[in-house]
């Protein structure tokens, strides 16, 4: 029973680091030029993975169960909102603590150039269209990132929640059962030694 449970465990721990593996390779394999960005800094990369995967079990195990489960609908969306703000506000703060060695302040515009925001043979600045600099400053890609975690992680939960819920119910359901027939039975066994 014991080994079967570690077994579990074993393979529960391997297909989160498969999904998470696949999670962050897939886009750098079909996107060319997310490829080049990681090798040009791969600290911020990691950051901003290390973020999603941190959000990803706050998530499960904090937020679903502490907000959303308990109907605290309003502080679970705005803690969501402040976390995918932090996440996009990230490549502000590596840019101003590592590459231009200025402190970031949040009260002042951005200044200097991103590495990411520079224009190149592809994006041309002076006739970059509204969606391709979407696309030049990753908003797409930032966005469908964070809301599959997002949607991933709150959609374990609710769904777990719901099984054990059920499973709780059967078991309350089945025990009253038991506690009928027992009650039944005592209530039997009396009458037959009566007659």
């Amino acid at each position: 029973m014991i080994q079967q449970g570690k077994r579990e465990r074993a393979a529960l721990i391997l297909a989160h680091i498969t999904g998470w593996a696949i999670f962050i390779v897939f886009p750098i394999v079909n996107e060319a030029d997310l490829w080049q960005a990681v090798s040009r800094h791969p600290t911020l990369f990691i950051a901003t993975n290390l973020f999603l995967i941190s959000y990803f079990y706050l998530n499960l195990n904090l937020f679903v169960p502490c907000f959303l489960s308990k109907k605290k609908i309003i502080v679970f969306f705005a803690v969501t909102f402040a976390c995918i703000v932090l996440y996009f506000i990230i490549p502000w703060i590596f840019h101003s603590y590592f590459f231009s060695g200025q402190p970031f302040r949040p009260d002042m515009p951005f200044q200097g150039k991103h590495p990411e925001f520079l224009p190149d043979e592809h994006f041309p600045h002076s006739r970059m269209r509204p969606d391709e600099m979407m696309k030049r400053l990753g908003i797409y890609t930032r966005t469908t990132q964070f809301l599959l975690v997002f949607i991933v992680s709150t959609g374990i939960k609710v769904i777990t929640q719901w099984y054990e819920e059920k499973h709780r119910l059967k078991e309350l359901e089945s025990s009253k059962v038991e506690a009928e027939l027992s009650f039944l039975k005592s209530q039997i066994h009396p009458h037959f030694l009566a007659n």
